[in-house]
């Protein structure tokens, strides 16, 4: 038998404690959105694990010219709490992706790689070395935690 002792007319205690929320620009070359995307739709599991609550954003470039994308990422990056970029072997040869490397160092946004094919140390940006970490929700959870 479960007995209660919840009176009614009284307030109970709040059963999940008031977390910040925090917003992650995601980014990654085009041969890598399916890891982008592992990331963001995991985002129920990151937050079991992290302190403050997460919500993921990223821009599609599809159909956007060069500059329509630049301000687009732009605004987006300066609106995020952090920044996590995907790096493969294919991140070094994507412009795109080194321009939001460079705008998030260039707005003093904590900024983390995420290597998901265990890189070569040639194929980290020079602005990720020493902020790497692996594809996994404890290693984000530590990213999530420090911001």
């Amino acid at each position: 038998m479960i007995v209660h002792t919840v009176k009614i007319g009284s307030k109970t205690s709040d059963p999940r404690p008031f977390r910040e929320h925090k917003l992650i620009y995601v980014g990654c070359a085009v041969s890598d959105i399916r890891y982008r995307d592992m990331l963001m739709n995991g985002s129920h599991r990151w937050a079991l694990y992290s302190e403050p609550t997460i919500d993921f954003i990223t821009v599609d470039r599809d159909g956007k010219t060069w500059p329509q994308y630049r301000q687009i990422v732009a605004d987006k990056i300066r609106d995020a709490d952090g920044v996590m970029i995907i790096v493969s072997g294919n991140t070094l040869s994507d412009p795109l992706v080194q321009w939001e490397i460079r705008c998030a160092v260039s707005n003093d946004l904590p900024i983390t790689g995420v290597d998901v094919g265990r890189c070569a140390k040639e194929n980290i940006p020079n602005d990720l070395k020493g902020k790497m970490i692996r594809f996994g929700w404890e290693w984000f959870a530590k990213f999530f935690n420090g911001l």
